[in-house]
């Protein structure tokens, strides 16, 4: 609205062109107004947003360090269950080593008292022979007994009636 250059400014322009910078003014503090408001809103938002996730990102957190806690102890009882284990299998394997030295040991045993069972066989089978042997010739010996008996009774009962006999005769002369 520019009038003429020659054109003098008078109060009523003067009004009219203040009335438009109010006008203006009052639009851009409206704008600035709503855009504040905008602004805070937007940062009560983010604020809201941010808080909330840092709420959620806290309670996550919680958990994994529950986790993690609860993992450490874990790990540690499997630790020490494997250290027990550890000293277990150290002494089972001791036990099975002297176990095979043992199982060895026994395994020449029983090879040893193999032979010598099979040793005390043939002997017994030996003996078992001369016992027989023996029990037939002790047989043979006591009918040879037996006979030697009765020849030394039929002797004796001889010689009995002749010193009888002898007996008589000198007392009888007598």
């Amino acid at each position: 609205m520019a009038d003429a250059p020659n054109d003098p400014i008078t109060l009523e322009k003067i009004g009219v062109s203040l009335h438009k910078v109010g006008v203006i003014l009052e639009d851009l503090q409206s704008k600035v107004q709503l855009l504040g408001e905008a602004v805070v809103l937007s940062r009560e938002q983010i604020l809201a947003t941010i808080e909330d996730r840092f709420q959620r990102i806290e309670r996550r957190l919680d958990v994994l360090e529950a986790a993690v806690s609860k993992n450490s102890a874990d790990i540690l009882m499997l630790k020490q269950a494997m250290q027990e284990l550890q000293v277990q299998t150290i002494a089972n394997t001791k036990a099975i080593e002297q176990n095979s030295e043992d199982i060895r040991k026994n395994s020449e045993d029983i090879r040893k008292n193999s032979e010598d069972i099979r040793k005390n066989s043939e002997d017994i089978r030996k003996n078992s022979e001369d016992i027989a042997r023996h029990t037939r010739e002790l047989a043979a010996l006591r009918e040879q007994l037996a006979v030697i008996d009765r020849r030394q009774d039929l002797e004796y009962q001889a010689l009995n009636e002749r010193v009888t006999a002898l007996e008589q005769e000198v007392l009888g002369s007598g």
